[in-house]
């Protein structure tokens, strides 16, 4: 039996902490160039012209760290919900052309093949 979707309400700032939803990194994606978004990125991050998956050693990383914070709250008593892995690799499809992955940037959903 399916369950209902989780809600997650916050009504103030300092009540207790006692429901959560933390990401996952699995499926980021690097955002395709796209004119209405600015890269302030330094350096030495990814190159202006590259997008697509996050290397692997990066989002195992990353998934390393959301679980450790996961379970620290689960051990204090705070019910952790953790999302479905999106795949965000598939082109979207403005108006204006094919563009590569879109993250999790939220595109109309007009945009998606």
């Amino acid at each position: 039996m399916d369950q209902p979707p989780a809600r997650v309400n916050a009504w103030n700032e300092w009540d207790p902490l006692r429901h959560v939803i933390v990401g996952r990194a699995d499926s980021t994606m690097v955002q395709a160039e796209e004119p209405a978004v600015y890269r302030d990125w330094p350096e030495h991050g990814f190159p202006r012209s590259k997008f697509g998956p996050l290397p692997a050693e990066m989002v195992e990383i990353a998934n390393e760290q959301l679980d450790g914070f996961a379970n620290l709250l689960r051990k204090r008593g705070i019910r952790v919900d953790r999302p479905t892995v999106l795949d965000f690799s598939p082109p979207s499809a403005p108006p204006t052309g094919s563009r590569g992955p879109c993250s999790a940037a939220c595109p109309p959903a007009t945009w998606w093949p």
